[in-house]
């Protein structure tokens, strides 16, 4: 059961993020092409390789931690894309 509050939790706050993040692309760049989708999974991809590759030399690191922000939160936030 906690694993899925991790998950949920993280995946609402990715939600979030990625919506907010995306509307300052489209504020910033405007909206003649799709900066917002492609400035979210840039940003997402390269945060969700450093967040792995520490937690692949930490061993001990707390598998929540990897549930919450890489599965939750960074899933959502790369791929919410409806």
């Amino acid at each position: 059961m906690r694993n899925w509050l991790l998950l949920i939790a993280g995946g609402a706050a990715g939600t979030l993020a990625r919506y907010a993040v995306y509307q300052s692309f489209h504020r910033w760049l405007g909206s003649g092409f799709v900066y917002g989708t492609v400035g979210v999974n840039l940003t997402g991809a390269f945060v969700i390789g450093l967040f792995t590759a520490a937690i692949e030399k930490k061993t001990g690191m707390n598998p929540g931690f990897r549930l919450f922000w890489v599965y939750g939160f960074l899933g959502a936030y790369t791929t919410f894309s409806a």
